[in-house]
């Protein structure tokens, strides 16, 4: 458990430097500042310990001099996080301005040095300019509406930091085209009626179709030009390109992949401007473009400081394993952190149907069923639309005899007279649209069965995309992929059917030789590629637990021999 103390002159001078580079910069002079700073105490605390609980009264203002804190709402069944507390944030600043209890629980995510003032220090600093109650209450509005930030898959420990779209400049390019032809249409119009050369509402019609092309075409790219987003999270970069009316693209890649990030400005109207392209280089994935970025150098450092901060978060878990382990080997009792520091797989959202009520024998086999959950295990096959353009002829020739033999059995209408000339061999008739029945359900049958067994399934270690014919006839390939080798997941949905029908193709990009995994033609593919994101999160994260708990033990293991050897 951390303890208070006071401030001395190193902890001093690092409060006052750090106070002075705050990321909201203070509204008060530097010799204030230094007052400011010699008010406070100083806490260091270790990761996974609390320094806030959600409903508690507030008791102080924290300023994080370094390390990182994590602020979550506890209220519910499963955390939900709410912002993160890095190097020159403060935090807790709610409680203390509006005197209402804490809206969060705040734990140490990364073992942190922090300045804590009281409710006496704090009403002080209101008191030294009328700027800094405002100061505050905008800090504590622009976490506020960071919170409410989401998007689909969003994970509960993942928090919108940037959400942009392209310049507004952008716009005006796109637009000058459809402008173009909109005025010099509208010229044309206008002579053609100064002249009297329009003698007709055909020919006045005809005429101001290119007005109407004009104003669909600049709709069109505003629309595409509106849609385009680019996020950056606590977790990943994010670049959704929605296309009008035929569909949409989705590319992502972890912050912790990240290798470089480059400004581009491709004409002197973009330099001129300043708003520029940002390639995003990953590791062992395709680069993501956010072009025409608005704030690009301001989006460029803040993906590099999340990328930090996440490398930061990642290295801290070894610590507290390590911490725990060598308690263990004492037998001294340290408590465990109240709230997780990973993703628990447990809690990954599933975005993939519940497990639905199995049916008997054929008629299961008969169901078609784009995705089926059994325990860990996901199948998905391809849509419905795949299936029926397989098998919408077998279907429509079943049906076509069914209906012809049960006509000729009852010896009705359109068939009565044909019966009636073969006399006693109408049953040949019969017989023979009977078979033809049985033959195209056969057919059905067949190909149903080549939709039915191909498949790609998803367990909480691996992906395996099967391929095979129908019945096995001519064999089958099975390609299994672990999540240790993937790189990247994306998601396309290419035409406006597809978009109709919530139809798309999900990429798995892998390292190695077979570099790809391509879920074709899935049902919801936006949850099918989240789905996986999710599961790929959980199993890097329950991979590096297992090896922080292997190493934390192994050196525990050292620094016991090395005791024992000393004694």
């Amino acid at each position: 458990m951390s303890t208070f103390r006071e401030v001395t002159s190193e902890d001093y001078d690092q409060l006052v430097e750090a106070l002075r580079t705050a990321r909201q910069r203070l509204p008060i002079s530097g010799r204030r500042i230094g007052q400011l700073a010699e008010r406070a105490r100083i806490r260091e605390a270790s990761q996974g310990e609390v320094i806030m609980r959600q409903g508690e009264p507030p008791d102080f203002l924290y300023f994080v001099i370094s390390g990182q804190l994590r602020a979550a709402d506890t209220s519910g069944d499963q955390p939900r996080l709410l912002n993160y507390h890095a190097t020159g944030t403060f935090a807790g600043e709610p409680g203390l301005v509006y005197d209402q209890p804490y809206s969060a629980t705040v734990d140490v995510i990364s073992s942190a040095k922090l300045a804590c003032w009281d409710q006496a220090a704090f009403d002080w600093l209101l008191t030294l300019d009328d700027r800094m109650r405002p100061y505050f209450e905008n800090l504590h509005q622009r976490r506020e509406k960071r919170k409410e930030q989401d998007f689909p898959g969003k994970q509960w420990d993942e928090v919108v930091v940037v959400r942009t779209g392209k310049h507004p400049l952008m716009l005006v390019s796109a637009l000058a085209g459809p402008a173009l032809v909109f005025l010099a249409s509208i010229g044309l119009l206008t002579l053609l009626l100064l002249t009297g050369s329009i003698t007709s509402t055909c020919v006045g019609v005809i005429t101001a179709i290119p007005v109407i092309l004009a104003v669909a075409w600049g709709l069109h790219s505003y629309v595409d030009w509106r849609d385009d987003e680019y996020i950056v999270t606590s977790k990943r970069v994010i670049h959704i390109e929605r296309f009008v009316f035929y569909g949409a693209e989705w590319h992502e890649a972890p912050l912790i992949r990240i290798q470089d990030i480059t400004l581009e400005a491709r004409n002197w109207w973009q330099r001129t401007y300043d708003y520029h392209d940002l390639t995003i280089k990953t590791a062992g994935a395709a680069n993501i473009v956010f072009s025409g970025v608005r704030n690009a150098p301001q989006a460029q450092q803040h993906i590099f400081e999340e990328r930090a901060k996440a490398l930061d978060r990642l290295g801290a878990p070894g610590t507290t394993s390590i911490r725990m382990a060598l308690a263990q080997r004492m037998g001294l009792d340290v408590p465990e952190a109240e709230m997780p520091a990973d993703t628990p797989i447990s809690d990954t959202p599933v975005f993939a149907p519940k497990a639905g009520r199995r049916l008997p024998g054929p008629v299961n086999y008969f169901y078609p069923r784009v995705a089926v959950v059994d325990g860990d295990r996901i199948t998905w096959r391809k849509h419905w639309i795949v299936l029926l353009r397989k098998t919408w002829l077998p279907l429509l020739l079943t049906f076509v005899f069914s209906m012809a033999t049960l006509l000729l059995l009852l010896h009705l209408p359109p068939f009565r007279s044909l019966l009636e000339a073969l006399g006693h061999n109408w049953w040949i008739l019969a017989a023979a649209s009977a078979a033809g029945a049985l033959i195209s359900y056969g057919w059905y049958t067949f190909r149903y069965d080549d939709w039915h067994r191909d498949v790609y399934i998803v367990t909480r270690d691996r992906i395996i995309d099967v391929e095979s014919s129908a019945f096995r006839l001519r064999g089958e390939t099975s390609r299994e992929g672990t999540f240790d080798g993937v790189q990247n997941i994306t998601y396309s949905i290419p035409g406006i059917l597809h978009k109709l029908l919530n139809v798309g193709h999900v990429i798995i990009e892998t390292a190695g030789t077979e570099r790809t995994f391509t879920f074709m033609s899935v049902f919801n593919p936006i949850a099918v590629q989240q789905e996986i994101f999710n599961r790929w999160v959980a199993y890097q994260e329950g991979h590096r637990r297992r090896q922080r708990e292997s190493e934390a033990q192994r050196m525990a293991e050292w620094i016991g021999e090395y005791d024992s050897m000393r004694k």
